[in-house]
């Protein structure tokens, strides 16, 4: 199923007003594309992101139970 994509401006108010989720990790692939991780901690929801260089940005995953592991933890 292709990932459903718009303007980013019109995501990120969907998932800061209707699921309380704020972007907590950012990066960029070899190929260009911005991915980024939304999450809030009250819910544990998560949405990940990837902004093509086009402009276009895509919902990849969504999910439960987000957690942040301390780095140097071990996995």
């Amino acid at each position: 199923q292709d990932p459903t994509c718009c303007a980013r401006a019109e995501i990120v108010a969907k998932l800061t007003g209707d699921y309380n989720e704020a972007a907590s990790a950012v990066g960029l692939s070899s190929e260009g594309l911005i991915g980024e991780v939304f999450n809030s901690p009250g819910t544990g929801t998560w949405t990940m992101l990837t902004t093509r260089p086009d402009g276009a940005t895509c919902v990849v995953a969504v999910g439960e139970m987000w957690s942040v592991v301390p780095q140097g933890a071990p996995t």
